[in-house]
């Protein structure tokens, strides 16, 4: 395995245009903000590295990607239709996942809890900043991070009773 990429979707009532780039707390050094038809798209942390973060509006991304059959999934799963729809993904290289001993398909699926939480716990986090405690690892995680952080990629495959899908990516394209 030299690379992987694990994602969610997810809707929410929190205003994601507030939240500030000081407020991903991160062991990267590089934080990119992105912005389409002057309205918030994302942000991508660790650009160039072997493990890096895209959190942008999968609602927003579509609208150019034409991938309209998300809808659809979505609704499936309780979307109302009208909200906005983030998405965060980690992408992890070859490097990390050999850090990790994720080296098969296999091991990627006995690990995708360990990659989840290492990456949502320890590489980053979406904090509370407080401007009276200069030390970000004491500021508190925000609501919305608490609850993507739990995220149990094992019991949501054993609860849809099917595979979490992993396919091969085609070596004529990039994956």
């Amino acid at each position: 395995v030299s690379r992987v990429d694990v994602c969610i979707d997810f809707s929410t009532t929190t205003p994601i245009n507030e939240i500030s780039v000081g407020a991903w707390v991160t062991r990267s050094t590089k934080k990119d903000v992105y912005y389409a038809h002057n309205q918030l798209s994302g942000w991508v942390i660790g650009q160039g590295g072997d493990l890096l973060a895209r959190i942008y509006d999968k609602t927003l991304e579509i609208k150019s990607s034409h991938k309209l059959y998300f809808k659809s999934v979505w609704k499936e799963q309780g979307w109302s239709g009208s909200e906005s729809v983030w998405r965060v993904e980690f992408q992890y290289k070859r490097e990390v996942l050999s850090e990790m001993e994720v080296h098969t398909l296999g091991s990627l699926k006995e690990r995708l809890n360990q990659l989840w939480q290492y990456a949502t716990e320890n590489w980053l986090r979406l904090t509370e900043p407080n401007p009276h405690d200069q030390t970000v690892t004491r500021w508190p995680i925000h609501p919305l991070w608490g609850k993507l952080q739990t995220v149990d990629w094992a019991t949501w495959a054993q609860r849809e009773q099917m595979d979490i899908p992993i396919r091969r990516a085609s070596k004529q394209r990039n994956p």
